[in-house]
């Protein structure tokens, strides 16, 4: 028989399913085996389990092409789920583990590290509007430095956690606004500058991307607002104790 190559260059998102190789009786080298379930193997055999370069079929309509070591998924290979979503990457024990691509039906792809079957490392994700992040991954999220580019023209440069925007960043608003200062929880926060198209300028404190606490509004005519701020308005000049 011959041998089977990975050609298959596409794929990104879900977890893969677990798939039990056991009770395999083929002899060595090319070997094709069927399970009462219906489920299918087709490649290299050792010692009665899969060993090497093969394709796997399952009765629920999941495919698997490429390495199998140990009776596991371990190594190269191309994986499709029921619901149509591909990875095509590396291996080890039946997870995504090292680098690949997935791509799911919704039209998400991600290009990059996995572990323990989660995008964790660096990595590309990307969306069918259009929308982009480059950066760092830990357990699925966005978390460490990273960009990412919205659909609607807005850009955010920095730090994340959880997912979400969190530590020092700059972000570019689609109005043209733009904020460089801290994050958290997602918007600005604490201590800041935010610019405006028209030529305003604010310096200081933020909370919940609003402009709260102790801030200077320079104008483009040369007044300044210089005092308390809060929920965005200007309270007036800081009273001395």
């Amino acid at each position: 028989m011959k041998r089977l190559s990975l050609t298959v260059a596409v794929a990104i998102a879900g977890p893969l399913l677990p798939v039990l190789l056991s009770g395999c009786r083929a002899q060595n080298h090319q070997e094709a085996y069927t399970w009462p379930d219906g489920a299918k193997f087709v490649g290299e055999m050792k010692d009665g389990v899969p060993d090497g370069q093969g394709t796997l079929t399952l009765s629920d309509g999941t495919l698997y092409v490429g390495i199998i070591k140990n009776n596991q998924l371990n190594g190269h290979g191309w994986y499709k789920s029921p619901s149509g979503d591909e990875y095509v990457g590396d291996f080890k024990d039946f997870k995504r583990d090292g680098r690949g691509t997935y791509t799911s039906t919704n039209g998400q792809t991600y290009v990059g590290d996995f572990k323990d079957d989660k995008r964790a490392g660096r990595g590309m994700l990307s969306w069918p509007d259009g929308q982009t992040y480059i950066g760092d991954f830990k357990y699925d999220q966005f978390d460490g430095h990273g960009v990412l580019k919205g659909a609607d023209g807005s850009k955010y440069v920095g730090e994340f956690k959880y997912g979400k925007y969190d530590g020092q960043g700059t972000l570019t608003y689609p109005d043209g606004r733009k904020y460089v200062g801290e994050f958290r929880f997602g918007g600005p926060y604490d201590q800041g500058t935010e610019t405006w198209p028209d030529g305003r300028q604010y310096t200081g404190q933020f909370k919940d991307g609003r402009l709260d606490g102790r801030g200077k509004m320079t104008y483009p005519d040369g007044r300044i607002e210089d005092g308390l701020w809060t929920d965005g308005k200007f309270l007036g000049a800081e009273k001395s104790p």
